[in-house]
């Protein structure tokens, strides 16, 4: 019995890897570095721990990583301050049949847990999370397992109990080795072979993620007791 459902945060509820990998680009710029697109793909789902440590092997301990994080995240606050946070077909339908059915939801990100609430109260979705879990207050990230570990914690479930939404290989991997259930909904990365065998499926979006449940699983539809938010 599936009792919640563990979102991504970047790809999968919205939109923002382009317009990330354009605000990585700027930063690089006003470091006089330059990122290529394998660079900046290899950004993708690690937390600020790895980055740093990944951008450091590939240009050495020259670089200023801090500085270059928070141009980065100065320009995409800006840049979706001004034109709104783009979100991913199927999000408010499956929010709310999640919310209708007594669905306990988390959301985990690689991003800081300021940026992360920023996101959340901006697309009007912060209400429907109990537990938000940001890449800082885990050690390893992904494909390792701990940022699911930790929402599985906070949620007061057990691993098989959660349905971890992922847009990329590394997520099915890391929601797979913390013993979670997985869909992929794919994004600016490609599921391979091996992945998919570690999924419970790939859907094309997030209304058939209630497909999922409702006929693949077949989850009843009823109203659970209220539970006590913990974020």
């Amino acid at each position: 019995m599936i009792r919640a459902v563990i979102f991504d945060m970047d790809g999968l509820m919205y939109d923002t890897e382009p317009l990330a990998e354009k605000c990585w680009r700027k930063a690089a710029r006003h470091s006089r570095m330059t990122m290529t697109p394998q660079t900046l793909s290899a950004l993708r789902c690690r937390n600020s721990a790895d980055r740093e440590a990944y951008l450091k092997s590939i240009f050495g301990d020259r670089i200023d990583y801090k500085r270059l994080e928070r141009v980065m995240y100065k320009e995409l606050h800006t840049l979706l301050g001004s034109k709104g946070l783009p979100l991913k077909p199927g999000l408010w339908e499956l929010l709310v049949y999640l919310k209708r059915n007594g669905y306990k939801m988390a959301v985990q990100t690689t991003n800081t847990m300021d940026t992360a609430r920023w996101y959340l109260n901006i697309s009007g979705c912060a209400e429907f999370f109990d537990v938000v879990v940001a890449g800082r207050s885990v050690q390893h990230g992904k494909p390792e397992p701990d940022i699911y570990q930790k929402a599985v914690e906070l949620l007061e479930l057990e691993p098989s109990e959660c349905l971890v939404l992922e847009d990329s290989p590394a997520g099915i991997i890391g929601a797979h080795r913390a013993g979670c259930m997985s869909l992929m909904i794919p994004d600016m990365d490609p599921p391979t072979r091996g992945v998919s065998a570690l999924s419970q499926g790939i859907v094309e979006d997030m209304e058939q993620v209630i497909t999922f449940l409702r006929e693949t699983l077949g989850q009843p539809e009823q109203k659970w007791p209220a539970v006590r938010s913990v974020v």
